[in-house]
């Protein structure tokens, strides 16, 4: 990635992963969390998006994961965040 690769969407997945086991530690666990990933991506076409991908779950339990669709720009997936009531515009 130094020399401009895109990640892979399973290079996206492990590094989520890795992260997401960090925030659900004893030190930082809740219950039930939502949490949102805006991810550019391409392919060998040149064509590119924005992935909006969705995870939430119990910490304990099981988390889930979901590629929620794929955007143009990253304002077209924040607005389709807010317009279903996802999140909320700060500022």
């Amino acid at each position: 990635m130094s020399e401009g690769a895109e990640p892979t969407v399973a290079e996206v997945k492990r590094y989520y992963d890795y992260w997401t086991e960090g925030e659900v530690s004893d030190a930082n666990c809740f219950d039930v969390f939502p949490i949102y990933l805006l991810a550019e991506v391409g392919d060998g076409d040149g064509n590119k998006g924005v992935a909006l991908i969705l995870r939430t779950g119990y910490a304990f339990t099981e988390i889930e994961t979901w590629l929620e669709g794929v955007f143009a720009t990253r304002e077209e997936a924040m607005d389709w965040m807010l317009s279903q009531g996802r999140c909320v515009r700060a500022g």
